[in-house]
């Protein structure tokens, strides 16, 4: 249920009896569409008492008031838009053929009921709606809110969904909106370790790292940096504009939950928060969102060891291509320090299977009972194809897999910069 609180394992019970007794709001979320929605139901998730404010009695307009069509999403179906699909029909096996009939055949009355199953299932999370924010100013460290009705809350994290960010004006805050970044196939790896939502917008596959998101909010006032460009969004963005809502309810729910201000936000707990609730980073759209490795394969483009390709406006792992050393090199010495001396007495040009067991028993002290346990595993658990031969090519699929499993570079920390941390 405490999401956060997993991550602090020491701290679970304590956290989780607290949350269960908060009755009062401690994080607001305004607006009545797409990104409202996922933002108030990932807040509500993540173990913060959430209050969501709707300026009108429909909710999520953009799925519930007419009948879509989505375009294939290209395996980037993924996050709490996902467990919106299976929410409509909770009689389908929730699986990726499932998703992509659930997009094609799209039918308001489904939503509303998906949407409401969702909301019912979240006790953290109240509804209001046919209401406005009259006024918001900041008190300290909290916000101090005044509806129409003349209802007061005093809370820690503001997430301001409305149309135009109009809870801006009211605070009287000048908030930068930047929505130009670089584009997928200019991310270095550092990069790569800091994006936090990706998916389709306007036929092309773009990733948000966190200084967009950072740039975006002040004193834990947080808003939509991609509101120009959605001004002309169209039905098969929604799966975008449902990551870029669910981050920026985890974003503000970590603010709430830990009492602290955006910038001191460890971007790789917050990063396992949404992998947590099935959120696509990384946007691999080679690999199947039910992909037995999905979660290993988002740890490891997140720990930023191998760049995927951008071609033709698609982001692919390529997992049948071979690694070469040349490439692992600088990041494996960055992560593990005892690889260094692993490199000078070892090289060539592409990995091999005994060289990549050599290198994982080298920093992480392992013996020889790793070859053994990739052997044994290798059809059943692994459900890698053909057999183990120490002189056959790892492909980069192979090699993101063990190496997640067995060194778990997603552990080591990161700054907001993606600059590694030891």
């Amino acid at each position: 249920m405490i999401r956060f609180s997993g991550i602090l394992l020491a701290l679970l019970l304590p956290v989780l009896s607290f949350a269960q007794k908060t009755k009062k709001p401690t994080l607001l979320v305004y607006g009545n569409d797409i990104e409202a929605f996922f933002s108030a139901i990932q807040s509500a998730k993540s173990g913060v008492a959430t209050l969501w404010v709707v300026d009108q009695q429909t909710l999520v307009p953009s799925l519930t008031e007419k009948s879509i069509t989505l375009a294939g999403q290209h395996n980037l179906d993924a996050g709490l838009w996902r467990s919106l699909l299976f929410a409509t029909n909770p009689a389908l096996p929730k699986n990726d053929s499932s998703a992509r009939l659930l997009q094609t055949d799209t039918n308001p009355q489904l939503f509303k009921n998906g949407i409401e199953r969702m909301i019912s299932g979240e006790p953290n999370l109240r509804v209001i709606k046919n209401q406005k924010i009259i006024s918001l100013k900041r008190a300290g460290k909290r916000w101090d809110i005044v509806l129409t009705d003349k209802a007061k809350y005093e809370v820690l994290s503001v997430v301001d969904l409305s149309a135009g960010n109009e809870l801006s004006a009211l605070a009287g805050l000048s908030v930068a909106n930047t929505t130009e970044w670089l584009s997928l196939d200019a991310y270095t790896l550092q990069d790569q370790r800091t994006i936090l939502a990706s998916g389709r917008l306007s036929e092309e596959t773009l990733s948000v790292p966190m200084k967009v998101f950072l740039q975006s909010q002040k004193d834990n006032y947080f808003q939509n940096p991609l509101i120009s460009k959605l001004k002309s969004a169209s039905a098969d963005d929604i799966p975008f504009r449902s990551a870029v809502g669910q981050t920026l309810g985890a974003m503000a729910a970590y603010c709430a939950f830990f009492k602290t201000d955006a910038g001191q936000i460890d971007i790789r707990k917050l990063q396992d928060e949404l992998l947590q609730y099935g959120a696509k980073i990384i946007p691999y759209e080679d690999i199947p969102v039910d992909d037995v490795h999905a979660s290993g394969l988002q740890k490891f483009g997140l720990a930023g060891i191998l760049k995927g390709e951008f071609k033709e406006g698609r982001y692919l792992l390529n997992g049948e291509d071979s690694v070469r050393f040349e490439e692992i090199k600088p990041v494996f010495n960055q992560l593990y320090s005892r690889s260094q001396i692993w490199f000078l007495d070892n090289g060539g040009d592409i990995l091999k299977w005994k060289d990549l067991l050599s290198l994982i028993k080298y920093v992480s002290q392992r013996g020889d009972e790793l070859d053994k346990q990739i052997i044994q595993d290798w059809h059943k658990k692994l459900k890698f194809e053909g057999e183990y031969d120490g002189n056959k090519t790892v492909s980069k699929y192979q090699f993101a897999v063990i190496v997640d499993k067995y060194c778990k570079p997603f552990v080591v920390r990161t700054d907001q910069s993606g600059k590694i941390i030891r």
